[in-house]
């Protein structure tokens, strides 16, 4: 992909699946690894593969959707909010933590 477009300088992942989850349930655990996987290991990935590139690039920027359900989370949903709680995180402090001062701004972003 940077190959093709070696003009590239912004990584937007907006990775999410929502499926209604009851703890206690026996299907939950399948629920909570599918939303797992995709909504946090989905930018994790995205990032991982990008980002070395991306570093080298004058004002180059990392952007995640998150959800206002990371900060007020529903009870329906409680693997969603969790990982959309973790992107932010993993967004905010790890990743801009990592590139330190390295021309590569990386931020976390909620829809209204």
């Amino acid at each position: 992909m940077t190959a093709k477009h070696p003009e590239l300088n912004v990584l937007v992942t907006m990775s999410g699946i929502m499926l209604p989850e009851k703890v206690l349930d026996p299907g939950s655990l399948e629920i909570a690894e599918r939303t797992v996987e995709t909504n946090l290991l989905g930018t994790i990935r995205l990032v991982d593969a990008f980002a070395p590139f991306l570093v080298t690039r004058p004002e180059a920027a990392i952007l995640t959707v998150t959800s206002g359900l990371a900060y007020v989370p529903m009870a329906i949903t409680p693997t969603y909010s969790a990982t959309k709680a973790a992107v932010h995180s993993y967004t905010e402090r790890a990743c801009a933590s990592n590139f330190g001062r390295r021309r590569c701004r990386s931020s976390s972003s909620r829809p209204r």
